[in-house]
């Protein structure tokens, strides 16, 4: 169990990178965020949950662990301020799509009302 324990904490660490990883590709423009990530975010979370909530215990009944809870901790900050980034995207991304769609009705309705004159 103990080193089943340390195992899954590792799994999940490498995991939750490379989730960071894929939501800082939509930064950069190379990746795209969906709902299939938030639930792979959501399960990580989940699973860590229980080994979160005896944390302090664990730090010190099994000082080996720190070092990945450590890691998590840091991903999970760093992943909360992408995701904030990633939000703030897609916020101008909604913005910008609203402005064209109502471009693209006013020049439709400029061509059905020229198609009106003739």
């Amino acid at each position: 169990m103990n080193d089943g324990l340390r195992q899954k904490v590792e799994s999940i660490n490498k995991r939750l990178a490379k989730e960071l990883e894929n939501a800082q590709g939509v930064l950069r423009g190379s990746a795209s965020f969906g709902a299939k990530d938030v639930r792979a975010l959501q399960a990580l979370l989940s699973e860590m949950e229980p080994v979160i909530t005896r944390s302090a215990e664990l730090r010190q009944s099994r000082p080996e662990i720190a070092e990945q809870l450590d890691l998590y901790k840091a991903q999970l900050l760093e992943l909360q301020k992408t995701m904030e980034q990633v939000r703030v995207t897609l916020l101008v991304q909604r913005a910008s799509l609203a402005e064209k769609r109502v471009q693209v009705n006013a020049a439709s309705h400029w061509c059905d009302a020229l198609q009106r004159m003739r």
